[in-house]
């Protein structure tokens, strides 16, 4: 049975009005999350993922960025149209965001306990005795050793990992029904980054809370997501379960970004995806993909293919999506 959504983001184009001209960041992207429900977007840099996720949470500078079209449905109440105080009560509440780097996330005056507790304070009529408390409980639950000692230490005295378990316990405060993650493994060595990530799926499980997991690690998403969003220069061109994605990719990026995962063989090379990722100020005729792509015909350099459902539940953008039919 399909979860009912909590969020919908429908139709959703973000641009950037630059001294070198106007830059299309985010082009009708739509797609839901349904409560404890966790889904993956995963593209290079510059693919539109994280302004799709900002533009979510309203933090989306003016100017030079400007929302041209397109809905988000938190609750079934659009969040483009709420004034800024109702903007404010939502996020860091109800959704809250794990920022991609901790130590410019954080304040460096203030200690890492003040910092939670501050995240508890604005949001509810706590007292301090009660926010010290659930900051301290929520240190522990992130699995912070001495966490009554970490509580009074400031961000440069702790590891990145410990850094982004900060991060983590702040947006966990208020108990949000969704928890916006972006990046937050990329600094991160691989054992920390396999920590961090045994910590979000945990903390789901605990929380019921519904995940959306930035990253341009596509091996990233089957460790925690059910379903996965694969965009390109600001378009969805895959949607679907991860592991039909990863079982039979239907959009030639998708098989590209699969191929160019590192292999455990020793003799095998790594695949990369040939070519550039398209200049974001340049009009696009056809598909956007067409030129890095090994199954490019004439109607992809004229015609941009629509993103279809090919099946109950499964997206692709893609003229010969069916390919290896």
């Amino acid at each position: 049975m399909e979860a009912v959504p909590i969020l919908e983001v429908e139709n959703l184009s973000v641009s950037f009005h630059t001294a070198e001209g106007k830059m299309n960041a985010v082009r009708n992207v739509s797609f839901s999350i349904g409560k404890g429900e966790s889904v993956g977007i995963v593209g290079e840099s510059g693919s539109g993922k994280s302004v799709t996720v900002l533009s979510i949470m309203g933090l989306i500078p003016s100017p030079p960025g400007k929302i041209e079209s397109g809905r988000v449905l938190f609750h079934g109440e659009n969040l483009f149209e709420k004034k800024i105080e109702e903007i404010n009560e939502i996020r860091g509440n109800q959704i809250a965001m794990i920022f991609q780097e901790p130590m410019t996330s954080l304040n460096p005056i203030h200690t890492c306990g003040k910092q939670i507790m501050e995240s508890v304070l604005i949001h509810t009529e706590k007292s301090k005795q009660e926010a010290y408390d659930r900051a301290l409980y929520l240190m522990n639950i992130v699995g912070i050793p001495n966490a009554e000692k970490r509580m009074k230490e400031y961000p440069h005295q702790l590891s990145g990992g410990m850094r982004q378990r900060v991060m983590i316990a702040m947006a966990l405060a208020n108990d949000p029904e969704i928890l916006i993650a972006d990046e937050p493994t990329t600094a991160l060595d691989v054992t920390i980054q396999a920590q961090v990530l045994k910590l979000l799926h945990d903390l789901k499980e605990q929380f019921n809370s519904s995940i959306i997991m930035i990253t341009h690690d596509i091996g990233v998403i089957a460790e925690l997501c059910e379903r996965i969003i694969v965009m390109y220069n600001g378009q969805i061109v895959e949607m679907c379960l991860y592991r039909d994605l990863f079982a039979d990719p239907l959009h030639p990026y998708s098989e590209g970004l699969l191929h160019s995962i590192p292999k455990m063989t020793k003799d095998e090379k790594l695949v990369s995806i040939k070519g550039q990722v398209p200049n974001p100020f340049e009009e696009i005729s056809g598909c956007s993909f067409a030129p890095r792509c090994q199954y490019q015909q004439e109607i992809c350099l004229k015609e941009d293919p629509e993103l279809l459902e090919v099946c109950p539940g499964r997206f692709a953008r893609c003229h010969f999506w069916d390919r290896t039919k």
